[in-house]
């Protein structure tokens, strides 16, 4: 039987037929992605408020730092009793005064050989929650111009002098605060009647006229009350100690 030769020829495959994304998958993947963006977002939006949560700690943190060493300042600073502008008069500068709800104090400012005084004043201002403010005159060389200071001190803690914003800072948001002075080694309430005459001058016949006056205090103790949702809240305590006392407390 004959053989026959000839090609063979190969028969090709059939060819799949391609295949894309079925809705479900594409819908499923814009699912995902989704997730994935609110996912990345909700990380971005953490460390934002992380970061501003930190940013706002430490802002009340050096505003509590810069508030505390200007109030010691102040102190360090004030006016010994009759070491400067000295005069006959009848109401000479006054070192420091609290009422209950102001502390004014006289302290010096200025090179040594061109001191001057200043008035400032502490108060807590009533703006919703209460802030804590300061007051500051300009440099005193008068006695006259002292005493202008010191009353127009008076009536800014008690909420007048309005306009007069470029005298005051703005320090803390204060819900009360105290004062305690140490003097006869022991602590007590800054409003007590353990205040001191001062000779002061003499009256149109010739009498001396004796004042009565705070005067100079070994320690001051400073209670702040602080509200929720600072860096500090509740109460904080700063004992302030006069430089020139010897010894501890």
């Amino acid at each position: 039987m004959p053989v026959l030769h000839g090609q063979l020829k190969a028969t090709p495959a059939p060819r799949r037929a391609q295949r894309g994304f079925t809705l479900v998958e594409v819908l499923v993947a814009i699912v995902v992605l989704a997730l994935m963006a609110v996912m990345s977002w909700r990380a971005i939006d953490g460390m934002a408020r992380a970061q501003g949560q930190s940013r706002g700690y430490t802002d009340d943190v050096l505003a509590m730092n810069a508030a505390i060493a200007q109030w010691k300042t102040d102190l360090d600073q004030q006016l010994v009793p009759l070491d400067a502008l000295r005069s006959t008069a009848a109401r000479e500068p006054t070192p420091m005064q609290w009422d209950g709800q102001s502390m004014r104090i006289t302290r010096r400012v200025g090179a040594e050989g061109d001191a001057a005084l200043q008035v400032v004043a502490w108060a807590r201002r009533l703006d919703g929650q209460g802030t804590w403010m300061r007051w500051q005159s300009g440099p005193l060389t008068r006695v006259s111009d002292w005493r202008a200071a010191w009353d127009a001190a008076g009536r800014w803690a008690q909420g007048g002098l309005i306009g007069d914003q470029a005298r005051e800072t703005r320090l803390l948001p204060l819900t009360d605060w105290q004062l305690s002075y140490y003097r006869g080694n022991t602590w007590t309430n800054a409003l007590s009647s353990s205040a001191t005459q001062v000779q002061t001058g003499s009256d149109e016949q010739g009498q001396r006229i004796r004042t009565q006056s705070q005067g100079m205090v070994d320690g001051v103790r400073l209670v702040l009350q602080l509200p929720q949702g600072q860096a500090f809240s509740g109460t904080v305590t700063v004992d302030w100690v006069r430089p020139t006392r010897g010894g501890g407390r």
